[in-house]
């Protein structure tokens, strides 16, 4: 019993060190998703080809609408509909997941008085779009 008695103080400064050098390692980095649905603001960069996918919506009001593409990510891709021959071909898409590839274009929308720009719109010039099947 005496070594016990000892030997706890020592135990608890252990296990303490211990578990707060656990607490304090970064969590191990997951490689990116090659899921179109999983598109990060991030890894879009202006003027290159992506493929993106996600639910196609008509946000705004009357007469300025506009149809978007939202990933699972929560943020949304603007249809430049010129590039997919106006909005008669994309309306049957309408409140569907979809799948569209094409150039990205990025710009600035709102910028502080640092110039730093803090909400950029990203707009789809599209080749391709169809219903997503995984």
């Amino acid at each position: 019993m005496r070594n016990f008695q000892r030997m706890a103080p020592l135990f608890l400064i252990l296990s303490a060190a211990f578990f707060s050098a656990a607490m304090k390692s970064p969590a191990p980095q997951l490689a990116r998703s090659k899921n179109p649905l999983m598109v990060e603001r991030e890894s879009l960069v202006d003027n290159t080809k992506v493929t993106v996918a996600g639910r196609l919506r008509l946000v705004g009001s009357e007469p300025f609408t506009s149809y978007v593409i939202t990933p699972e990510t929560n943020f949304d891709i603007f249809i430049d509909e010129d590039s997919v021959g106006g909005r008669q071909n994309i309306a049957k898409l309408q409140y569907k997941i979809v799948r569209a590839s094409g150039i990205i274009r990025v710009q600035p929308l709102r910028k502080d008085d640092s110039g730093k720009v803090l909400v950029n719109r990203y707009t789809l010039i599209v080749n391709d779009i169809g219903e997503y099947k995984k």
